[in-house]
C-alpha cells in the first residue's frame, strides 16, 4: 500500500502563499545578476519585515539565529538591513493582493449549477396599449 503519513504544514508552508516568475533582475554587491520571484507572503510574515523581524530577501526570522531586530547584516544571506531593508521594501513591495478564490463557496457552486443545468426558456413580453 502507498500510504502517506499526514505531515503539518511547515513555517514556510504556512506563510509563502504563492511564487510566481517575475521579469524583475537585481544585481548583487558583488556583481552577479539574478532574477527575482513575485512572492505572496502571509499578514504574520508582512508585519515582521516591515518591523524589522525577518529578512525581506530570504526570508530568516532574526530571533531564530539570535539576531536583534534591524540587525546590521543577515546571518543567512548578507544583506544589510540596517541599511537596505527599508528601501527594498519600497522598491519591491507591490502592495496587498488576495490569493485564492475571493468568491465563496455557494456563490461557485450556484454559478456552476446555472451553466450546468439551466435551460433559457423562450419568453414573450406583451406590451400593455393601454
Amino acid at each position: 500500500m502507498n500510504e502517506r503519513v499526514w505531515t503539518p504544514p511547515t513555517e514556510w508552508e504556512r506563510n509563502v502563499l504563492a511564487i510566481e516568475p517575475s521579469k524583475t533582475i537585481i544585481e548583487e554587491p558583488d556583481g552577479r545578476r539574478r532574477a527575482l520571484s513575485q512572492v505572496a507572503l502571509s499578514e504574520e510574515w508582512m508585519r515582521q519585515i516591515f518591523q524589522g523581524y525577518r529578512c525581506i530577501r530570504c526570508f530568516q526570522e532574526f530571533k531564530e539565529v539570535g539576531q536583534p531586530s534591524w540587525p546590521g547584516r543577515c546571518k543567512v544571506c548578507g544583506l544589510n538591513v540596517k541599511r537596505d531593508q527599508r528601501r527594498e521594501i519600497v522598491e519591491f513591495f507591490k502592495g496587498e493582493h488576495p490569493v485564492g478564490p475571493q468568491d465563496s463557496l455557494v456563490d461557485r457552486e450556484e454559478e456552476f449549477l446555472r451553466r450546468r443545468f439551466h435551460e433559457p426558456k423562450v419568453q414573450i413580453v406583451k406590451e400593455d396599449r393601454g
